[in-house]
Parts: C-alpha cells; structure tokens; sequence
C-alpha cells in the first residue's frame, strides 16, 4: 500500500491538507511551530537521493521558503528567542572526509549548529564526533540537546 508522506495540517473539523504536496515525492521530519503560532519549521528531503534541508512555511501552507540549501544533512530545527534557529548538521564529516579525516565507513552524524532565520552566518557549536541530537530551547532560554557519547566508562 502507497503511503502518503509529507508535512500534513490537521484541522479542528477534521480535514487533512498536505502542505507539501507540490513538491512531489518528499519525506519530511522534525516540524516545529514558532512562537507565535504562525509559521512551521521542518527538514524535508526530495527524491531518494536528497539531502534533508530545512524549511519554513506558513501553517497554512503559503511563505514557503528554503532556509538551508547546501551538500550537507540539515535537520531538527528549532526557533531560538533571538531568532536565529538551531539545527543539526552533517557538514562538518563533509569537510572531514574530503581531507580524509574520517574512517572509511563511518556514517556522518549531526552537530548542533546555530543560524541567523535566513540561512546566514551558521556556525557549529558543538563539536561530539559521535553525534547529536533534538536541540531545543529550554524555558530559561538555554539550547538543550542529547548527545552520544561512545565512552565506555564502566569500571574495567
């Protein structure tokens, strides 16, 4: 059975739209509502062989517009007080595995990066090799997040 995949709006009536469907076949994770309700956040990637970028639309499916737009796996973000975005990013095991800093076969993993809301000026903030994830913004307006650690650090 065909599924249908997408961003999906659910109203108070019932109805069901989908807000991406004019981009064909996508899959997209990770949506997140602004503060003020108006504008959704979300990673949307197109065709089997794309990269996830992150978008922002209006809830009602117009503005729709592409705020990253390189080689990189750009997903999970999130609204930051100031208005800039955090997000995760595969960009820096780009740089790695093109200097060949990078053991063959290790799959890339996110760091948590911050942006201006245009795609401007990004910049990592963390620097995990072994990956992070779901950064959010905690109430005291901190950037929270959960991190991999491959230490083993039980007793030997």
């Amino acid at each position: 059975m065909y599924k249908r995949q997408g961003l999906f709006r659910l109203d108070p009536d019932g109805t069901v739209s989908n807000l991406t469907a004019d981009f064909g076949q996508v899959a997209v994770r990770d949506p997140e509502i602004s503060f003020d309700g108006i504008h959704v956040l979300f990673s949307m990637k197109i065709g089997a062989l794309g990269k996830w970028q992150i978008y922002e639309m209006a809830v009602d499916g117009s503005e729709v517009r592409q705020i990253t737009d390189n080689n990189a796996n750009n997903w999970d973000a999130a609204y930051l007080s100031d208005g800039r975005l955090v997000y995760l990013s595969d960009a820096l095991d780009l740089i790695a595995r093109r200097n060949d800093n990078l053991p063959a076969g290790h799959l890339s993993e996110g760091r948590v990066h911050i942006m201006n809301a245009d795609g401007s000026n990004s910049q990592a903030i963390n620097f995990n090799p072994n990956g992070s994830f779901n950064p959010i913004l905690s109430q005291s307006g901190q950037i929270i997040f959960t991190q991999w650690d491959l230490r083993d650090l039980r007793a030997r």
